[in-house]
Parts: C-alpha cells; sequence; structure tokens
C-alpha cells in the first residue's frame, strides 16, 4: 500500500500514519516515492535521538510550522506522544487539528508521516479523521527471491556450500517459508543456515519465524512428529479432512466431542501428514483489561497467523472454542475466559477472507455454550464431526497400540473398558509401565469420564445424532451395526 502515497500526497491530503515493522526500509520507500512526485522536495526524518532537528516532541512541531511548504516530515514513533496516562496530549491533539486546513491548502502545504510498529488506534480518536492509513508490507515473494539468489551466490564461493542442492523447489519452499518475515530478519535466517547448516533448510526458517511470534498472546508455533498411523479410528473424518484441506475453498471443521478423544492430536497429526504448519491459538489470552486492548491483541495475532501461513496455507488449532464464545449471544453468562464480541467480529471476518490461507481446526466440549450463529453453513466446510467415545474396535486397536508403546502386557481387552476415552486407556498403560505392573493391576486407579460426567457425556451423544457428522463410519457386522475403524 505505501505505493499509494504519491497519489494522497498529490491530492493534497497532510497526515499520513503507516503501521510497519520495518521502519528505516520504509522511510527509503517513502523518500523514493517521494521523489517521484516532487524531485525537489524537502524530506526531513526525525526521532527523540536525532540529532539535526530539535528531539522534543513539541518543538519539532514548530519547526514543521516554519518550514518551507511542500516540506515532508517523517515522524519515527511519534504516536508515542500524542497520549498520555492513556488520555489525548491535548497541545499535540490541538496542532494537528488547527493546522489540517492550512497544511490542505496549496499556498501553505505541508505533510506529516507518522511510521510506527503500533496499529492505527493509537493515534487519538479526535483526529483519526484527519489521517490517511497505510500499511507498509512486509517482503513478498520477489523481493524475498532476489535477497535468496544474492546469499546463494554469496555463499557459493565457500567450498562446503553446495549451491547445486539449491534446486527450484527448495527455493520455492524456503521462499515460502521466508514469508512474514522482515527483509533483514530474511538475510539474518538464510545466513544463519548457511553459516550452521551449511545449506538452506525451510524448517529452520519456520523456527526463527516462531520466535516473532513468541510475544503474540494467544499464538504458538509447534512441531509435531506424530501421524495418521499412530492415530487409531476416526476414518470418516481423516477421509474428508485430507480430500479438502488443499483446496482453495476450504474454510476448516468443529471437532465436538467428550475430552481425551483425539480432538486436538487428530489437528496435529494432520500437520504432520499435510506438511503444513500449525498455530494453536488460545483465545483466552486474548483478553485485555483496558479499552481496546481485547481488539488490538486480536489484530497482532491474526497478522502473525497471516505471517506464517505464506503461500502454502497453515493449520490453525483453535481449543475449547466455547470457552472463548461463553459471553457472546443468547443469555451466557460472561466468563473471565470470554472475549469481546467485537473482537470475536474481528476474528471471523479474518475466517471468512477469501484470501486467508489458513485451514481453522476448533475443538469443542459443549456445543450449547456456542451461539446458532457460529456454527451456521458457510462458517465451516461441513456441520460438526462427533468424536465419540471409542467404539469396541477401536478401543481394541487402541489398548493394543500402547501396550506394545509402553512394553506392557495384561488380560484386560476391549470389553472391559466400555466408556473409556483414549487418552484414558494410554493412561492406564502408562501407569502400568510406571509401577512396573500389569494393566489388570493398576485398572482401578483410573475413573472413566463416563462415570465422572455420565449426565453430560450423554447428553451430548444424545444431541449429536442427527446434528453432527460421526467421526467414524458406520458398518453392519453380522445382525450388528457398529462403528469401525479402517
Amino acid at each position: 500500500m505505501i505505493n499509494d502515497f504519491s497519489y494522497y500526497l498529490k491530492a493534497g491530503f497532510p497526515y499520513f500514519y503507516i503501521e510497519t515493522y520495518e521502519a528505516d526500509r520504509c522511510i527509503e520507500d517513502l523518500k523514493k516515492e517521494t521523489k517521484k512526485y516532487n524531485s525537489d522536495a524537502q524530506i526531513f526524518v526525525w526521532d527523540i535521538m536525532t540529532t539535526d532537528l530539535p528531539p522534543d516532541p513539541m518543538e519539532i512541531l514548530n519547526k514543521i510550522k516554519e518550514s518551507k511548504t511542500r516540506s515532508i516530515f517523517i515522524l519515527k514513533n511519534y504516536n508515542w506522544f500524542m497520549t498520555s496516562n492513556n488520555s489525548p496530549n491535548p497541545f499535540i491533539v490541538q496542532f494537528f487539528q488547527n493546522n489540517y486546513e492550512p497544511f490542505c491548502s496549496g499556498n501553505f502545504r505541508k505533510s506529516i508521516v507518522v511510521v510506527s510498529d503500533s496499529s492505527f488506534d493509537s493515534i487519538p480518536s479526535s483526529i483519526k479523521k484527519h489521517f490517511i492509513d497505510l500499511k507498509f508490507d512486509l517482503p513478498d515473494e520477489k523481493e524475498i527471491s532476489i535477497i535468496l539468489d544474492n546469499l546463494i551466490e554469496i555463499a557459493s564461493k565457500n567450498p562446503k556450500f553446495d549451491s547445486k542442492k539449491c534446486t527450484k523447489e527448495l527455493k520455492e519452499r524456503v521462499v515460502d517459508a521466508a514469508l512474514g518475515m522482515t527483509a533483514q530478519a530474511v538475510e539474518n535466517s538464510l545466513a544463519l543456515c548457511v553459516i550452521q547448516h551449511g545449506e538452506l533448510i525451510p524448517k529452520v526458517i519456520d523456527r526463527i519465524k516462531a520466535q516473532d511470534i513468541e510475544g503474540i498472546a494467544g499464538v504458538k508455533y509447534t512441531e509435531y512428529d506424530s501421524s495418521f498411523s499412530e492415530l487409531k479410528g476416526l476414518d470418516n473424518l481423516k477421509f474428508f479432512v485430507t480430500k479438502t484441506i488443499n483446496h482453495p475453498n476450504s474454510k476448516g471443521i468443529i471437532l465436538l466431542g467428550p475430552c481425551g478423544n483425539g480432538k486436538t492430536y487428530f489437528a496435529q497429526c494432520l500437520s504432520n501428514e499435510t506438511g503444513m504448519r500449525m498455530l494453536t491459538v488460545e483465545m483466552a489470552e486474548f483478553q485485555g483489561g483496558i479499552v481496546g486492548e481485547t481488539e488490538q491483541k486480536v489484530r497482532q495475532a491474526i497478522r502473525a497467523i497471516r505471517a506464517m501461513a505464506g503461500t502454502k496455507g497453515v493449520i490453525c488449532l483453535v481449543d475449547e472454542l466455547e470457552k472463548s464464545l461463553s459471553g457472546i449471544g443468547g443469555n451466557q453468562t460472561v466468563s473471565s475466559d470470554s472475549i469481546t464480541a467485537r473482537a470475536m467480529g474481528q476474528w471471523l471476518k479474518f475466517m471468512q477472507d477469501p484470501g486467508c490461507k489458513v485451514y481453522f481446526i476448533a475443538t469443542c466440549n459443549d456445543i450449547s455454550k456456542i451461539p446458532p450463529e457460529y456454527l451456521r453453513a458457510e462458517r465451516w466446510d461441513t456441520a460438526p464431526f462427533f468424536v465419540d467415545l471409542p467404539n469396541i474396535v477401536e478401543r481394541e486397536t487402541i489398548l493394543t497400540h500402547y501396550m506394545k508403546a509402553y512394553n506392557v502386557k495384561g488380560k484386560i481387552k476391549a470389553d472391559n473398558l466400555e466408556g473409556w476415552s483414549g487418552a484414558e486407556i494410554k493412561a492406564l498403560c502408562r501407569i502400568a509401565d510406571m509401577m512396573k505392573s500389569t494393566t489388570d493391576e493398576v485398572i482401578d486407579f483410573i475413573v472413566p469420564m463416563s462415570k465422572t460426567a455420565k449426565k453430560q457425556i450423554q447428553d451430548l451423544r444424545t444431541w449429536a445424532v442427527g446434528n453432527t457428522i460421526p467421526a467414524t463410519r458406520k458398518i453392519t457386522i453380522g445382525k450388528t451395526e457398529r462403528e469401525l475403524s479402517l
């Protein structure tokens, strides 16, 4: 959007706000754009550490007022001084209000460009209408490719670096991994790959990029080694997702069911199975203590998710969605975990963005706490998938798998574990391993949730019939219809 700057400048708009993580690169591009419009324009760059301009934020305003017509002042992080203790600075706000029309006029035209990494909301609301809000985009594929080619050319002079390994496919993967990073971060990450590993490794760049989002509330990047071969059952769910996840029109799914039956684990396996990066979103962490803070955290999270998505896409797991929506819609009581309807509106708009290369997976344990408008058609690819307690075939498969994984023995069979979740079966084998015992001897140390939360689970299973899609297919064995995992 920086290319639009010169058009607004020609039209006489005096105030601009540009959000960027690359202030210096942004300023250099602003200078180039300005020179296209007026090669004789006087351009001044100010920050509180400057030496040739008054460092005081009030004095620089006098300098601007006294400057020649057509002067352009680029003020780094000037939004810091526009408010004090969450209240607008009256002197600065008054300056911008009083000089808007004079700075628009042809005889006294001047321009002020505030460059900052804060959102546009950092501008006091009383003068927001006077500012043109622009974004300075991070390097695109073309720019990153140029940086990559330059680095390969330099690295090729080192005999330890084999440039022949830099195939077209590898370059594309590296460029995709670097999308969402600043130009300097791209250079540093590529250089680190060459220095530390002697080659370009997309996963290394993923990890470096993930460090940039560690400070973003509610968003976490993690790599997983699990695959569908380790996740037993859920064949209907696996079939649908693997067939649709790469389609440009795919949106995502909701996984409903009792705890401990592999909803989160499915998302982790899917990430490794498809080779897509995965982010976990904890919406409760978006909650802010001051007005507008929650919305700002959501915006930051969305920006981080878009950066991680690149061109290949990313899986975004929202765990326990109902907790985040418990205060929105209906007669639900607002909990400490819920986020505001306005912030959730931002999130839903993000989910519906056709250019959003994000596959959303939301898990849910209690569907009654999610307002109907968040479940309607086109929010998700399908109705919720119901991940039920494992059937006898699945229990047998899960039990066999974990008994082998933990190297434990016992006479317990799938018939003895009716109502047990996959997590509880795993815990049974883990405890037997820790106690150097058998599954028969430790089974009393686990009380399944189907007993402790019997009514809630029964109500959920009753509601699921006709309202959800079974995660496991049903076939007929003899005279009995059973759910069977392929």
